[in-house]
């Protein structure tokens, strides 16, 4: 690669800051640059981690899926964010769903790829691991601050949870109107 060309990507994508210009062609080896329209889901919630995405342009909305069916959104992404992070370290599935708000240039750290720079002991695995644990800690730390809030305020975060359930009695109510109008026909 040209020396711009890693001043490009030390600019876009903040975790490989610590990586050596070798480090990175390591890196870029394990990876592919690719765009994604607007509207397309990266990742599904529950199905297997593929491995890192690192957002070069463009943003991405990260939802989780309530008890109920619906969603709630958790995050919006933008350049230098990473998803599927957690993918790198272990096999458990994806935790939210992302979705593209526009088009999204992406970087993506092939998981099993990822795993072989592990094994072998290559340092820009480590790095970038090392790069991540900020990352993962603040997430960690918003979760428990969003517990905390229930919590501290059991009063108004159980009104929010009882004005949800008379939404959702009211919704089903509508959906299953119809069935309970043909079910009446088929009993005459």
């Amino acid at each position: 690669m040209k020396p711009e060309d890693y001043v490009k990507i030390y600019n876009a994508v903040p975790i490989f800051r610590s990586l050596s210009r070798e480090e990175i062609d390591e890196v870029v080896g394990a990876s592919r640059l690719f765009r994604a329209p607007a509207g397309y889901t990266i990742l599904k919630e529950g199905l297997p981690g593929q491995g890192m995405y690192v957002i070069v342009s463009g943003m991405a909305n990260c939802r989780l899926k309530l008890h109920q069916g619906d969603e709630t959104p958790l995050a919006t992404l933008h350049k230098g964010d990473v998803f599927g992070e957690m993918s790198l370290i272990d096999d458990g599935p994806v935790s939210a769903t992302i979705t593209t708000v526009d088009e999204c240039v992406l970087y993506h750290i092939d998981k099993a790829r990822f795993a072989e720079m592990r094994t072998a002991m290559r340092p820009a695995a480590y790095k970038i691991l090392r790069a991540l644990a900020p990352t993962i800690c603040e997430r960690l730390r918003a979760i428990n601050a969003r517990i905390g809030e229930v919590f501290a305020e059991p009063e108004k975060s159980l009104a929010i949870m009882e004005q949800r359930y008379k939404q959702l009695a009211q919704h089903s109510r509508i959906v299953d109107a119809p069935q309970t109008d043909v079910r009446r026909r088929e009993q005459r």
